[in-house]
């Protein structure tokens, strides 16, 4: 986990120490990243669709937390994608050039509060298995769901992560940490599955930890989110004084 954390941060430092387009694997220009968000979320959709059915199905019938944890964050993958597509597909004109930070802003935080339902969940679900000494079933079906889940979901976090940082979109980076929480907790219960056999409590320990690592993730979204915001606001205020040093450049500025 603490890996890819910072794999996180290295791809963002690079981003922020590049002047060029691509980055590493996947070397594209402004619209081929343009075309990429979308397919990245189109994609996305389809898979968190397909967790869901599947982690859904087994989590009912092994009594799993990790796994109806997976359910619950493949179906917020899966609506935080969408919201992916409508910006890319039906914002990027050149007529609202001037409201997208505040799009973009509103659209990454719409996705991390779409995540808290599913930290009340994990939690509620995690706590009242512990105290009653509940343990899953562990069939053979949990394991091929995570796998699953856990190929899919970093493979989506990997894609969308460096097109977002291309395009220096919120909006897609938010999606990308969605996916992020969605293959770690397949990952935790893969783990959960061997250490069961040690610990009767390991499923809902993972759940604990699960819970607290997205709250992070949330919280880390809310926080870009709003500090974009805070930005945006502040330029309008700049573009606005009316004796401000060279005024004519400002104006031209902010008219663009």
């Amino acid at each position: 986990m603490l890996s890819i954390v910072k794999y996180t941060k290295k791809m963002v430092h690079k981003e922020s120490n590049s002047n060029k387009m691509g980055i590493g694997w996947l070397d594209c220009d402004h619209s081929s990243a343009k075309r990429n968000a979308i397919i990245s979320a189109y994609l996305s959709i389809v898979a968190g669709l397909l967790e869901f059915v599947f982690s859904y199905m087994a989590g009912e019938s092994e009594d799993s937390v990790s796994i109806m944890g997976i359910a619950s964050m493949a179906i917020i993958e899966a609506a935080g994608s969408a919201l992916v597509a409508w910006r890319w597909q039906f914002w990027d004109k050149q007529e609202l050039q001037k409201t997208l930070p505040f799009k973009e802003a509103v659209c990454s935080m719409s996705i991390a509060l779409m995540m808290i339902p599913s930290i009340v969940l994990l939690l509620y679900n995690s706590l009242d298995s512990l105290f009653n000494h509940e343990t899953p079933d562990g069939e053979a079906q949990s394991l091929e769901v995570s796998l699953f889940s856990s190929v899919a979901s970093l493979l989506l976090y990997g894609y969308k992560m460096h097109v977002g940082l291309i395009l220096k979109s919120p909006v897609v980076i938010a999606d990308a940490k969605s996916s992020l929480c969605v293959g770690l907790v397949a990952m935790v219960v893969i783990l959960t599955d061997i250490l069961q056999q040690l610990v009767w409590f390991a499923d809902d320990a993972m759940g604990l930890v699960l819970s607290f690592f997205i709250t992070y993730q949330v919280t880390t979204i809310i926080a870009d989110g709003l500090a974009l915001l805070r930005a945006q606001q502040h330029a309008e205020s700049v573009c606005l004084l009316p004796h401000h040093r060279d005024g004519r450049a400002k104006v031209d500025k902010c008219s663009q």
